[in-house]
C-alpha cells in the first residue's frame, strides 16, 4: 500500500503543468513512504500527454508509481460556467480517474490548475480521522487581493453548508445549527478543489453527472479547514497578468 495517492484530470494543460508537477514532487518528497499518482488525460492537442509521461518516468525512477489513463471524450473545450453538459463531461472524466485509484493510506483528489503550498498537505491529512472523514482547504481566487479588499472564495458552486451555497465574499458561509463549527474545521455539506480522505472513503466517492460535485455515502462527514487555503486562477476577464 502507498502512503499517499494524488489524482487529477488534464486537458490542454501544458501552461500550468510545471506548477502542478512541482507541487506533486514536493508533496511526495515530504512523505515517509512511497506515493502514487493517477492522472487522466484526454483530447489535448498540446504537450500535456508528453509532459505527464516524462513526469511519470521521473517519479517512478524515485520509487513512486504513476498511472496515466488516456481517455478522449471528444467533447467541447468548455469555458468555466455552470452547464449540465459540461458537468456530465467533467464528471465522466473524474469518475474514470477515480476508477484507477490504487490502495493508499490517504488519497488526494485535486484540480490540476490549482496553486497550493505543499506544506498544507500534511496539515490536512492530520485532520482526517473517524469523525472528520473528508477534509478540504478553502478554495480562493488567486491574486484577488490585487483588485478587492478581501480574498474572494472561488468555488461557490461546489461548497455548501446546511444545504446553502458558499458566497464569494467574507464570511463566505452561513451558520448551520445542525453542523459543527470547530476551532479549525467547519462541517460542510459539499466541497471541491482538493479532497483529502482515506482511500476507503475516496474509492466509494463519485462525481455527480448533473453537478460534478463529489458525493460520498450518507454517513461520511465532510469538513473544511478554515485556515488553510488553495488558489484557483483568476478569471481571464480580470486582466491580471
Amino acid at each position: 500500500m502507498y502512503n499517499l495517492t494524488i489524482s487529477s484530470i488534464f486537458r490542454q494543460s501544458e501552461k500550468y503543468l510545471p506548477q502542478y508537477l512541482k507541487q506533486v514532487e514536493e508533496v511526495f518528497s515530504g512523505q515517509d513512504g512511497k506515493c502514487a499518482a493517477v492522472w487522466l488525460e484526454g483530447d489535448s492537442t498540446d504537450n500535456t500527454y508528453k509532459m505527464l509521461s516524462d513526469a511519470k518516468e521521473k517519479l517512478e525512477a524515485n520509487g513512486h508509481y504513476v498511472n496515466i489513463i488516456k481517455y478522449d471524450c471528444n467533447g467541447p473545450y468548455w469555458e468555466s460556467k455552470a452547464d449540465k453538459s459540461r458537468w456530465l463531461q467533467l464528471a465522466t472524466c473524474w469518475n474514470k480517474c477515480l476508477d484507477g485509484l490504487v490502495p493508499a493510506k490517504y488519497t488526494i483528489c485535486v484540480e490540476s490548475d490549482i496553486r497550493y503550498d505543499s506544506s498544507i498537505v500534511p496539515k490536512l491529512i492530520e485532520k482526517v480521522d473517524v469523525e472528520h472523514n473528508v477534509v478540504y482547504p478553502m478554495l480562493m481566487i488567486d491574486r484577488s487581493l490585487e483588485l478587492f479588499p478581501r480574498e474572494i472564495f472561488y468555488d461557490t458552486w461546489g461548497f455548501s453548508r446546511g444545504g446553502r451555497k458558499f458566497g464569494g465574499f467574507y464570511p463566505y458561509y452561513s451558520d448551520s445549527p445542525s453542523q459543527k463549527d470547530e476551532a479549525e474545521l467547519l462541517e460542510i455539506t459539499t466541497g471541491g478543489g482538493m479532497i483529502v480522505s482515506t482511500y476507503e472513503h475516496q474509492k466509494d466517492g463519485r462525481f455527480g453527472t448533473d453537478d460534478c460535485i463529489m458525493k460520498f455515502k450518507d454517513d461520511v462527514k465532510l469538513y473544511m479547514h478554515k485556515h488553510l487555503k488553495i488558489y484557483h486562477p483568476a478569471p481571464l476577464n480580470w486582466g491580471l497578468k
